[in-house]
């Protein structure tokens, strides 16, 4: 009898706890990532993609994670959005034809805001301004796709 009555108040204990206790509803969909960058082209006709989240979690297509640094992602943004080209909804030809290079479709998710860059390599610019982004990017997107099969 006893038995009964010290597992009925336990039952009564976690029932009166479990409201208390923050549930994440399955309604709820998953946070948007700040940043998807797609790669394609190169010999080998590769087509990768990562998804880089506000706290600099990068993960590609095959599910590795990396980590990138809160001053390298700002960094790169500040860069694409001031040298980028801004993305047409259609797909773009590249500019200049090159068989072994890599064209980025980076796409960047604030609040309600979506906007959408290609930047093409070589990434190299004339002035000594964008030449320092042009540096940024290439290094920032050689971060996140260096654990990617194909470089």
């Amino acid at each position: 009898m006893k038995r009964i009555i010290m597992v009925s108040i336990l039952l009564i204990f976690i029932a009166a706890l479990a409201p208390l206790v923050p549930q994440q509803s399955q309604s709820e969909s998953p946070a948007r990532p700040a940043l998807t960058i797609e790669r394609v082209g190169g010999f080998a006709g590769v087509d990768d993609q990562v998804s880089i989240s506000a706290d600099g979690e990068v993960v590609d297509k095959a599910g590795k994670i990396l980590r990138v640094g809160p001053a390298s992602l700002e960094g790169f943004i500040r860069s694409i959005e001031k040298v980028g080209i801004p993305s047409a909804d259609k797909a773009t030809v590249p500019h200049g034809f090159c068989s072994d290079c890599f064209t980025y479709r980076i796409s960047m998710f604030h609040r309600d805001i979506h906007k959408s860059f290609v930047v093409e390599e070589p990434i190299v610019f004339s002035s000594d301004k964008k030449s320092e982004d042009a540096k940024i990017i290439r290094d920032f997107l050689s971060l996140v796709f260096s654990q990617s099969r194909h470089k």
